[in-house]
């Protein structure tokens, strides 16, 4: 601020511009506003205010462009922008607040609905991923279950057993889960949404916490129920499978 800046006159020639004179002006203060919502969105160039007594003068054709205003809450603005574009100036448009958050609410539900399409799918995928390993290995371990329960190990207790070795698989998933997702959170996440300018992150651990003991469930429950329908057959049976 106070210093003097050199601002050049164009004159649009068709594909060509040309200086038709030059002004000094005086930098009297900064404007901090955000780009996209202050003006017409045109990015890439340095943007300064004139008053309207200097500007006008330097146009030849001036027309208003846009137009920015603030309204009071409870005023029907809307209604009335409404009705004098239908009634009186079919080719003006404006934007509101309103049109804004309904333009994010669609992209919200856009991204919600990808999110919660593509984790709904990856989750049946890791439990039918764990109902499989798990079953694998009880199968595999039959033999080594009817001999511990041909020694004196009772069935409660070696579904007890399924259960706690479900149970370090949940909590190790949780760990790991927790440490991704935290380090995707801040490092991907956040870098992308501050680079959109209406875009404002924040970090959420609530799905997570929710979703954990749902994990938890399943790990426990899952062996137990496959052992189970292993266990029909008779220990000696089991003991005779190769």
């Amino acid at each position: 601020m106070g210093d003097t800046a050199r601002i050049n006159h164009l004159k649009a020639e068709e594909l060509s511009t040309t200086i038709t004179d030059s002004y000094d002006f005086i930098i009297m203060a900064k404007v901090r506003a955000t780009g996209n919502t202050a003006t017409t969105r045109n990015t890439g160039e340095a943007r300064l205010y004139l008053p309207t007594e200097i500007f006008l003068p330097l146009c030849d054709n001036p027309h208003l462009v846009n137009f920015t205003f603030d309204v009071k809450e409870g005023t029907e603005m809307a209604d009335f922008l409404n009705s004098y574009i239908d009634s009186v100036e079919p080719s003006m448009d404006f934007e509101s607040k309103a049109t804004y958050t309904s333009s994010f609410d669609g992209l919200t539900s856009l991204i919600i609905t990808i999110g919660g399409a593509l984790s709904i799918i990856i989750g049946m995928i890791g439990i039918a991923n764990f109902v499989n390993s798990v079953l694998t290995s009880v199968i595999n371990r039959k033999k080594e279950f009817a001999m511990l329960q041909s020694i004196g190990m009772t069935g409660k207790q070696l579904k007890r057993m399924l259960s706690f070795e479900g149970m370090y698989y949940a909590v190790a998933t949780i760990i790991t889960s927790a440490v991704l997702g935290v380090l995707f959170s801040v490092i991907v996440v956040k870098g992308i949404s501050s680079g959109i300018w209406f875009f404002t992150y924040q970090f959420v651990m609530r799905p997570m916490v929710v979703i954990y003991p749902f994990l938890i469930l399943l790990t426990v429950a899952i062996p137990a129920l496959l052992y189970r329908q292993i266990a029909k057959a008779s220990i000696i049976e089991r003991l005779r499978q190769n």
